[in-house]
């Protein structure tokens, strides 16, 4: 005999394997056998599900027998199996084989070696609690497998455990800290500054060389976890990579100091503070000292066909449907001076004269239609143009100071 215990969903599972003697055995050997059978089966939890399997050379029969035997058993009972009988009637079990309607080739589980007779002496017992978790029993008489007895097979509906390997956390090796670290504390404990800083950004830089190093490590593994097709291990890896996700919540502080959380207050201090925003009255030379101001110098004819040359062909026109390849070729006669000091009054004016006012105004000097697109195109060059010497000399200055 040998057994075998489980741990389980909703139970833990125990199997007992056994093999009883023949018919022509003594009755002392088939005594000796149940009292060993029923030590190691009181010795089993009681909440546990059993299962006693084996060949037992005894033939129940197909008379049922309420709660022990089905109606699908074969031949006729014999006196071993009269023992069985009183056996699973002790100890609450039910012989499962006998609960299935199969053909009769998947009931039989011996045949003689010349192939003349077969009987039915291999059981599945069961105890009644957990009966309905047994789904199907049949023998298969197909397979190969160098004896005369038939391959039995029940499908037994439970959940095993999964057994997690308890990983130890590795404990730091205080007995061999590096010199530097030693270092850097005692000049921290001496009041040392700048050397304690010297010898903080070494060790910063240490420590993460060798945390670079080991995601380079762990890296690796995982390539070689993906080309040997280990998933398990690949996505475990992955996972402890990228972490938990933990939802952050955005909190807001109002006026008063108070943290909100809730989505409405969030969003009608957002509004609060917009309005407030906008509420207030700016004026762009308001706050200004106009005393060392220096104004910008006039836009020249020069730079308006300059910037005319410039801009690319072939692009969309704007709203106008103008292209710019029509203002290049009048450009002789809709460049002039008045439109250099439309142009040049828009500059100073930019927060006051709007773009339209000031298209009509250069079509009415020009004698030309309303050309808006154009036009805004012209001005943005014009401003880049005039605003990119002062910003390289800026720097330029500031490189020198620094």
């Amino acid at each position: 005999m040998i057994s075998i215990r489980l741990q389980g969903k909703p139970t833990n599972l125990t199997i007992i394997q056994i093999y009883a003697p023949t018919t022509e055995a003594e009755e002392s050997t088939i005594d000796d056998f149940y009292m060993d059978l029923q030590q190691i089966l009181d010795d089993v939890p009681k909440k546990d599900a059993i299962l006693i399997i084996g060949d037992w050379n005894a033939k129940v029969g197909k008379t049922a027998v309420p709660g022990i035997v089905g109606k699908f058993g074969v031949g006729k009972r014999n006196k071993a199996g009269e023992r069985l009988l009183d056996f699973c009637q002790e100890n609450h079990m039910i012989i499962t084989n006998t609960c299935f309607q199969q053909p009769k080739r998947r009931l039989y589980t011996w045949t003689t070696p010349n192939g003349q007779h077969r009987n039915q002496i291999d059981y599945i017992l069961c105890n009644r609690r957990w009966k309905s978790s047994i789904t199907s029993i049949k023998t298969r008489p197909g397979a190969d497998w160098g004896t005369d007895y038939e391959l039995l097979l029940a499908c037994f509906r439970i959940k095993l455990k999964q057994h997690h390997k308890s990983t130890q956390t590795a404990k730091p090796d205080l007995q061999n800290i590096p010199y530097e670290y030693k270092k850097r504390r005692e000049a921290k404990a001496n009041g040392n500054r700048q050397a304690f800083t010297k010898l903080n950004a070494d060790f910063q830089r240490a420590a993460r060389k060798d945390k670079e190093k080991q995601i380079m490590q762990e890296c690796e593994k995982v390539e070689e976890y993906n080309k040997k097709g280990m998933t398990r291990d690949l996505f475990k890896k992955i996972k402890y990579f990228r972490g938990q996700f933990i939802l952050r919540n955005g909190t807001l502080t109002d006026q008063n100091g108070k943290h909100l959380t809730n989505g409405d207050e969030i969003k009608n201090e957002w509004k609060q503070y917009t309005e407030e925003l906008y509420k207030k009255e700016t004026n762009g030379t308001g706050n200004l000292e106009l005393d060392d101001y220096e104004l910008e110098p006039d836009i020249l004819e020069s730079e308006v066909k300059f910037v005319m040359e410039t801009l690319a062909n072939g692009k969309a026109p704007g709203h106008d449907g103008i292209p710019i390849e029509c203002f290049k070729t009048i450009k002789e006669d809709a460049i002039g001076a008045k439109c250099s000091q439309a142009l040049d009054q828009f500059m100073r004016r930019n927060n006051e004269v709007m773009l339209h006012e000031l298209a009509k105004k250069l079509c009415n000097q020009c004698k030309l239609t309303v050309f808006t697109s154009t036009i805004s195109r012209y001005l943005n060059r014009l401003q880049y143009e005039n605003c990119l010497p002062l910003n390289t000399s800026m720097l330029i200055q500031e490189h020198k100071e620094c």
